[in-house]
């Protein structure tokens, strides 16, 4: 029997009431195509990268930060530092991921430490995403080199294809 390698790891519940905000993390995970993931892990890097102490705008900072984590967020779910399936006992012994550096940044839209529903948790994370890659370009438009700037308009411009203009508009917002 050929066993399966896991694709994704789970979300700890940190506040043991959260469960609604996993579940809305992991749903928007699985529901990006792989490659607007990578790219937005890729903008994560870069942003981090430039060491956010370079800019004194607190929006700029408040954006990108909230960008680094979810790409973040989004990298340690996925399991993409592995390599054959020899390493799935490995994988079973690693931690799951903790999401509270994230969740700082979504409060307080979201109450992570009440009992809620994931739809209004996925409805309000997409939406912080949208404001931020909308926020990200104008602050970013005279200083960037094409790179940081070029990838949030394509994770945009690929999000906005699927959630805020595709087919899963009418069941998501």
């Amino acid at each position: 029997m050929e066993r399966c390698r896991p694709s994704t790891k789970g979300i700890k519940n940190v506040s043991g009431v959260a469960c609604h905000v996993s579940s809305a993390i992991q749903l928007l995970y699985h529901a990006t195509p792989e490659s607007t993931r990578s790219d937005l892990i890729l903008l994560s890097n870069e942003l981090e990268k430039e060491n956010l102490n370079q800019s004194n705008n607190d929006d700029c900072n408040s954006t990108s930060a909230f960008l680094m984590e979810l790409g973040n967020l989004f990298r340690d779910i996925g399991n993409h530092d592995l390599m054959s399936y020899d390493e799935l006992d490995i994988v079973n012994d690693r931690q799951s991921v903790d999401p509270t550096k994230f969740y700082n940044f979504i409060m307080p839209n979201i109450d992570s430490l009440h009992v809620g529903d994931a739809g209004t948790s996925l409805r309000v994370i997409l939406s912080l995403t949208r404001k931020a890659l909308e926020r990200l370009v104008p602050i970013r438009h005279d200083d960037d080199d094409g790179g940081v700037l070029q990838l949030a308009k394509t994770v945009f411009d690929d999000l906005q294809k699927l959630f805020w203009k595709g087919e899963m508009t009418h069941q998501i917002i």
